[in-house]
């Protein structure tokens, strides 16, 4: 199915909302939003991918890939106003290879320019998809996440109770958006339909 992304601003209210008497203590921290949004979509599938584009240094043959790194657009040198594109050929003159993490290519020391898609910048929100489905399972995994956090650092006492209800919704609500994600798209199913009968009047 595909979806329309929206920015996560929203959601990001409700869980304050939701964990008030918490955010007013300052134990909430911004910085975690990202990295726990990052990881409820992956669990789903559904980390969208942006065009970026960055600089690496090529040491000794290769560099490492960056954060968020989903595939390659294009690998390319530039010296003075000439610029040379490499392709995914590992045993070409002119060709690079992806290993464990890795960008290899067949040069010496220089930098070199990767436009890849890949996920929002680092401590950017990521886009959300615009389904209540799933957008209450981000928020159940937050809330979960962040009691979890609390409870394992010691930061807040008594937390049992409201861990065990948080994993309980977070549960539920992450076997909805499963269940959501693996729906088809009303478009899928007339297609499937019409193909169905196209067979049934041959």
């Amino acid at each position: 199915m595909s979806y329309t992304f929206v920015n996560a601003d929203t959601l990001i209210r409700r869980v304050r909302r939701v964990l008030r008497s918490y955010d007013e203590t300052g134990m909430i921290d911004p910085v975690d939003f990202p990295r726990l949004l990052r990881a409820g979509l992956h669990d789903l599938g559904l980390l969208p991918g942006y065009e970026l584009e960055t600089p690496l240094a090529l040491i000794r043959g290769k560099a490492r890939l960056p954060d968020g790194f989903q595939s390659v657009h294009s690998v390319s040198t530039q010296t003075g106003d000439q610029t040379r594109y490499y392709e995914p050929y590992p045993r070409s003159r002119h060709g690079y290879k992806l290993e464990a993490g890795w960008l290899h290519l067949p040069l010496d020391d220089q930098e070199i320019w990767l436009q890849y898609v890949g996920d929002s910048e680092p401590g950017e929100l990521p886009a959300i998809p615009d389904n209540p489905i799933i957008q209450t399972f981000l928020e159940k995994k937050l809330v979960y996440e962040l009691i979890h956090d609390w409870q394992f650092n010691g930061e807040e006492l008594n937390l049992e109770r409201k861990l065990q209800q948080a994993a309980q919704e977070y549960e539920v609500a992450y076997r909805n958006a499963q269940f959501a994600v693996k729906l088809p798209s009303p478009q899928q199913v007339a297609t499937f339909f019409h193909r169905q009968k196209r067979r049934l009047y041959r």
